[in-house]
């Protein structure tokens, strides 16, 4: 288990919105914070739902995170999102299995989302441990707080600060 007050932990919190759900505007946000450096990003799309963005959050937040063995330091997400936390740390093993497919044999949704962020963990899991916990929204932790807030504004203002830290992303 990855401490979150260790210096040398990339830790994470993300979040995301889309309103009316579904298909109504969306925003994400993610909050950054490394040896005493923070950043926050967002972004926006149309037509999507709440769960899209909670994972296009995860996703961008991993882009943002430097690949490599030279930047290996263990990363700790926090999500609101049972749904993305369990997609990407339970679920994706029984989808991948069965090409996709949930267990009623329905495609999996988001799975456009899913699958290159489970790809983009793996990959880093080379090098590094990566962790997903799930924190209670709206109990005032702070930086999830932040989120929320900034992943609004990104929906109602339809914007975008991002930029992977990979430009082959």
């Amino acid at each position: 288990m990855i401490d979150a007050d260790d210096p040398d932990v990339v830790v994470i919190y993300t979040d995301g919105s889309a309103y009316p759900n579904p298909n109504g505007d969306g925003g994400w946000a993610f909050y950054c914070t490394f040896k005493g450096k923070d950043a926050i990003r967002y972004g926006s799309a149309r037509m999507t739902t709440n769960n899209a963005m909670e994972l296009e959050a995860i996703r961008h937040a991993l882009l943002y995170v430097p690949m490599g063995k030279k930047f290996d330091y263990p990363i700790l997400i926090f999500t609101d999102s049972q749904y993305s936390k369990n997609a990407l740390t339970k679920w994706v093993h029984g989808w991948e299995d069965r090409q996709w497919t949930t267990a009623s044999g329905a495609p999996v949704r988001n799975r456009g989302i899913i699958e290159p962020t489970f790809k983009r963990i793996t990959a880093m899991q080379e090098h590094r441990t990566v962790e997903i916990r799930w924190v209670m929204g709206h109990a005032g932790i702070p930086e999830n707080e932040l989120v929320d807030q900034r992943a609004g504004y990104a929906r109602k203002q339809k914007v975008t600060n991002w930029t992977a830290s990979d430009p082959k992303q």
